[in-house]
């Protein structure tokens, strides 16, 4: 039953945050709209830690959407003995989040495949990102 609230939290919050992401984050110059000259595209260092920063949040956000499940604090269900954690992960030639998409796209047995059309690669890049940076 705590799994199932889990995952209806999880879904619930999933929504929302697809939600909020299509909100349009253009500014509008004042009395219209904006030109392309009025808007100045730069980035600052305290920009890139927040882009980091979302981009963890919303790998974390498809972690417990996709991965969850079966690894719930880095564990693994199926076979313990390949757990999400850096020593394992590098034992088994894990270091990197592109390694980390090889698997979900094409998993050894007992995980389910993550294709693209099921996890497109963002959102993969952001759960290996995730996974990275936790375990």
């Amino acid at each position: 039953m705590k799994n199932i609230v889990m995952l209806f939290f999880v879904f619930a919050m999933s929504i929302s945050f697809l939600i909020a992401c299509t909100a349009s984050d253009r500014p509008a110059a004042v009395g219209g709209a904006a030109k392309k000259e009025d808007v100045r595209m730069t980035t600052t260092a305290g920009q890139l830690k927040e882009q980091a920063a979302e981009t963890v949040s919303a790998g974390e956000e498809m972690f417990m959407l996709h991965c969850v499940a079966c690894h719930r604090d880095g564990g693994n269900i199926v076979n313990p003995q390949k757990t999400l954690h850096k020593h394992v992960r590098e034992q088994n030639g894990i270091k990197t989040a592109d390694d980390i998409i090889k698997i979900m796209r094409n998993p050894g047995p007992g995980m389910s495949t993550f294709n693209k059309t099921y996890v497109p690669d963002k959102d993969a890049k952001a759960i290996a990102d995730y996974i990275l940076k936790t375990f």
